[in-house]
């Protein structure tokens, strides 16, 4: 576990950030979200075009990639080549009636197989860039954001260290990842002052959402961003 005392140091750290800095760059993931529910239809007749416009282009595809390879290019190979099993992996890692991790790594199976017989007409298909668990929980997220937050594990290490955790969970320990970033969203929603500060932040760069687990991911990005230099603070 972490230290409170600590934690609660850095809800300093970040109310102050936020009061006071123009820095914060974070709202791309709300555009993401943003075209994410305006388009997701797990029924849609044309699933690669729908998958298309929900991992949009522009400001929201910072989160998934900004190289024309990308975990978003070959998922729609996968789409165009194969549609209703490609409908069906998706359908299955939504199912919330079984284990995340599980679920998961299903994911990773069916994406292996798929890349296999994509090869077939495509032999420089190497990559399918959704086996580190980042890509995958970037769709959890979009569809649970209450549940759920975007996986980035080197700033979670990053913040667990400096909040003087004794032991930090591993690269592929998800489910730990998603367990304390809900825990950190519980504290800091216990802070009124802190969510209205967070709220005018997002509503100033156009951005009017209900509160959910993107807020603790943006205290951890802002807590372990040099860029943002919270420990200034």
């Amino acid at each position: 576990m972490f230290s409170k005392q600590l934690f609660d140091q850095y809800t300093d750290k970040f109310k102050k950030f936020l009061s006071v800095s123009s820095q914060f760059d974070e709202g791309y993931k709300w555009t993401a979200l943003g075209a994410w529910e305006e388009h997701w239809n797990i029924g849609a007749t044309n699933f690669a075009d729908m998958y298309d416009k929900a991992v949009q282009q522009g400001e929201g595809e910072r989160m998934w990639s900004e190289k024309n390879d990308s975990a978003k290019s070959v998922m729609i190979e996968f789409a165009k080549m194969s549609p209703e099993i490609t409908r069906d992996i998706f359908d299955d890692l939504f199912r919330e009636t079984s284990d995340v991790v599980l679920r998961m790594n299903r994911f990773v199976h069916h994406c292996d197989q798929m890349l296999v017989d994509l090869q077939k007409t495509r032999p420089s298909a190497n990559i399918h860039f959704h086996d580190n668990y980042k890509m995958i929980s970037h769709y959890l997220a979009m569809k649970e954001p209450l549940k759920y937050t975007l996986f980035d594990y080197v700033s979670f290490k990053g913040l667990l260290v400096k909040l003087g955790a004794k032991t930090v969970p591993g690269s592929r320990e998800i489910e730990r990842y998603f367990k304390l970033t809900n825990i950190f969203q519980k504290f800091l929603s216990q802070d009124e002052e802190l969510v209205e500060l967070y709220k005018q932040k997002l509503e100033a760069s156009g951005t009017t959402p209900e509160l959910n687990l993107f807020f603790a991911h943006d205290f951890i990005s802002c807590c372990t961003n040099s860029r943002y230099g919270l420990d200034n603070y």
